[in-house]
């Protein structure tokens, strides 16, 4: 069952590599709409497709899920790994590869303290501190601050904010 399992994630690590690279003049560093909406598609959707059905299927031949548990068990892969891929793979795709150090010593302050707050506000949400009631759910006070780093800190300020916020 767990080689079968991990058979079916290189496999889905491998055809989202495949379909990125038949997209066509795909740029890993996700600096353009068609970039990011490839990604989103063929990555985080189709190829986690594979590895869902191949996982939940392998988990059914090893009899470790029934029929009657293997569409939420399917369904819960499927967003484990698009989800995972939503938030890891930009980050090692925007601060991969050649770049240069385009920040300038008051933009990494301001990422330093942008993640200072980011992880303060985490502490607070998450870490059991009694917050006043809130009109929404408290994770939406993330969102402000994945703003913040996309119009000030740009492509891999907002891949950093996103992967560091646990909401």
């Amino acid at each position: 069952t767990a080689l079968g399992i991990g058979v079916g994630n290189t496999l889905e690590a491998m055809l989202a590599t495949y379909l990125l690279r038949r997209v066509g003049a795909f740029h890993r560093a996700l600096d353009r709409l068609w970039d990011v909406l490839a990604f989103v598609a063929m990555a985080s959707v189709c190829a986690a497709i594979l590895g869902a059905t191949f996982g939940v299927a392998c988990l059914g031949w090893g009899q470790v899920v029934d029929r009657s548990t293997a569409f939420p068990t399917w369904w819960m892969w499927w967003l484990g790994d698009a989800l995972g891929m939503l938030l890891v793979t930009p980050l090692l795709l925007t601060w991969s590869g050649k770049w240069r150090n385009d920040w300038t010593l008051a933009q990494v302050m301001e990422a330093t303290g942008l993640l200072t707050l980011l992880i303060i506000l985490s502490i607070l949400i998450f870490g059991g501190w009694v917050l006043p009631p809130l009109i929404y759910p408290p994770e939406y006070l993330f969102f402000p601050f994945v703003a913040w780093a996309a119009l000030r800190l740009g492509r891999r300020g907002s891949a950093l904010t996103v992967f560091a916020a646990p909401a």
